[in-house]
């Protein structure tokens, strides 16, 4: 009994779904830029912000990891400067939502959500308004990212900004923004 040709047709087939797997793995840490159609950068490239949040160290932290990246100034505004951006928090215990970017007419605001930011660590703090600003300039969750362990370990923008082990932005999130800015 000739046992090669089946053999060789299973081999060829296993050998196909590793070639898939890989082709998958690779695939999810090689995606293009995520990006929302709005932000809160003005027509100069800046983006000036007033704070009304308690949580004055994390954001600190945030804009110094993004202006680090260059392109986009993040700066306080003045009393000649237009507000694009306002920090300022909320309290609402239901929710589940540490914070958010609300993209509306006149400055945008990052609402911080004291009920759950202020059980957070500094850590998680931070990454909060880092992932937050991150909207604000046009970033979005990577795709699929709810069901992505990999975007979990290798993205700040990862929906769940609490979840992930840091608090600064990341090879792909900053290729994110150098794509887009």
């Amino acid at each position: 009994m000739n046992t090669r040709g089946p053999l060789r047709a299973k081999t060829t087939l296993v050998r196909i779904a590793l070639v898939a797997q890989l082709v998958l793995l690779l695939s999810a840490g090689t995606a293009s830029a995520h990006y929302l159609l709005g932000d809160s950068v003005n027509e100069s490239g800046q983006l000036r912000w007033q704070d009304r949040t308690r949580y004055d160290e994390a954001r600190t932290y945030a804009i110094k990891q993004w202006n680090a990246l260059g392109g986009v100034s993040i700066l306080r505004d003045s009393a000649n400067t237009p507000t694009d951006l306002m920090f300022r928090d909320y309290r609402d215990c239901g929710s589940g939502v540490i914070g958010n970017w609300q993209s509306v007419e006149g400055p945008d605001y990052i609402n911080l959500n004291t009920c759950y930011m202020e059980k957070q660590s500094k850590p998680v703090q931070s990454a909060s308004v880092v992932h937050e600003i991150g909207h604000s300039l046009r970033l979005s969750h990577p795709s699929g990212s709810k069901q992505s362990e990999y975007w979990r370990k290798h993205s700040v923008m990862y929906y769940c900004a609490s979840c992930v082990p840091f608090s600064a932005p990341q090879a792909h999130d900053k290729a994110d923004y150098r794509e887009i800015w």
